[in-house]
This record gives structure tokens, C-alpha cells and sequence, in this order.
């Protein structure tokens, strides 16, 4: 395995990474962050099935589009 994924040979240490370049250069805007999750609680099929997390939904999310996350 070790061949294969040879981080497995460091079992209980952390190595280091190589540092490479990422990203690239680009405008600086005025515009606040958005959220990317608009309704946290129907991330996934299991929760947009659950009734728990349809309260959750109407309890929290709908008519609060605006909210900031800070007010409760």
C-alpha cells in the first residue's frame, strides 16, 4: 500500500506539501461575500426528505432571505 500511497508511510507525522502556484490575479470588488449554501438545512436528499428538516426550513429560512446569520 505504502507503494501506492506512500503518505501511508508516515503513519503519526505530518509531512509537509510541496508548495505550488495556484489561483490567479483579478479585480478587488466592493461587493460583500454571499453565502453558497442559500438553505443549509436541504443540502442533501436525505435531509430535503425529512419533515425535521422542512420544519427547520419554514421555521428558519423562508421569509429570511435577507438575513445575515446574526440575528437569531
Amino acid at each position: 500500500m505504502i507503494e501506492a500511497n506512500p503518505g501511508m508511510a508516515t503513519v503519526d507525522r505530518v509531512e509537509p506539501a510541496p508548495w505550488g502556484a495556484f489561483g490567479a490575479r483579478g479585480p478587488m470588488e466592493d461587493s460583500p461575500f454571499a453565502n453558497a449554501v442559500e438553505n443549509f438545512y436541504m443540502t442533501d436528499p436525505v435531509s430535503r426528505a425529512s419533515e425535521t428538516m422542512a420544519d427547520c426550513t419554514a421555521a428558519f429560512v423562508v421569509g429570511k432571505e435577507e438575513a445575515t446569520g446574526t440575528d437569531g
